[in-house]
C-alpha cells in the first residue's frame, strides 16, 4: 500500500507541474468585454486578449532582446498582484482638457531561473477600450544598467 501511495504521488508531481507552470493570470477590463490572459508555457512569457469571450490576440510571445542576451526564456513567475483604480489627469493638447479613466492592472514579477537571475515586472493596465502593458526594471545587483535593442512582443491575431 504504501509503494503504492508513492507511486500514485510522483505520478501526481509529474503530471501536475507543467499545469502549474502553464497557469494563466487573466484579469478583465472594468465592463468585463477585454480580457487580459498572461502564462508562461516553458518558461516563456505568452499571453492572450479576448474581447466578448472571442479571441483577439491568442497565445504570442513576448521578450526583450539586449546586447549581449535575451530575457524571454527560463523564467519564473512570482505572485501577482492585482489593482482595480481610476486616475485623472490633464491633458496638454487634445479634444477634452480633463481624462478621468477607470483600469484594472496586473503586476506579475519575473525572474530568470538560469544566470544572470535578472528581476523585471510585467505590467499590463485593462481599460474598457484597450490595454497597454510595460516592463518595469526593479533596482537589483547584477541588473544596474543595460543595453535594450528590441522588444519582441508577437501578435498572433
Amino acid at each position: 500500500m504504501k509503494r503504492l501511495a508513492k507511486f500514485l504521488g510522483i505520478i501526481f508531481l509529474l503530471f501536475s507541474s507543467p499545469v502549474i507552470a502553464q497557469r494563466k493570470i487573466s484579469v478583465n477590463s472594468p465592463d468585463g468585454n477585454i480580457k487580459f490572459s498572461f502564462s508562461l508555457v516553458n518558461k516563456t512569457m505568452k499571453y492572450s486578449v479576448a474581447y466578448k469571450s472571442k479571441a483577439i490576440i491568442n497565445n504570442s510571445t513576448l521578450g526583450l532582446q539586449f546586447a549581449n542576451d535575451n530575457f524571454e526564456k527560463n523564467l519564473k513567475a512570482g505572485k501577482p498582484s492585482f489593482r482595480d483604480t481610476t486616475e485623472d489627469y490633464e491633458l496638454i493638447t487634445g479634444k477634452t482638457k480633463q481624462v478621468h479613466t477607470h483600469f484594472k492592472e496586473v503586476k506579475i514579477p519575473l525572474e530568470e531561473i538560469a544566470s544572470p537571475f535578472r528581476k523585471i515586472n510585467f505590467v499590463a493596465r485593462i481599460f474598457n477600450d484597450g490595454l497597454a502593458f510595460r516592463y518595469e526594471f526593479p533596482e537589483q545587483n547584477n541588473f544596474s544598467s543595460f543595453t535594450l535593442l528590441e522588444e519582441n512582443t508577437s501578435f498572433n491575431i
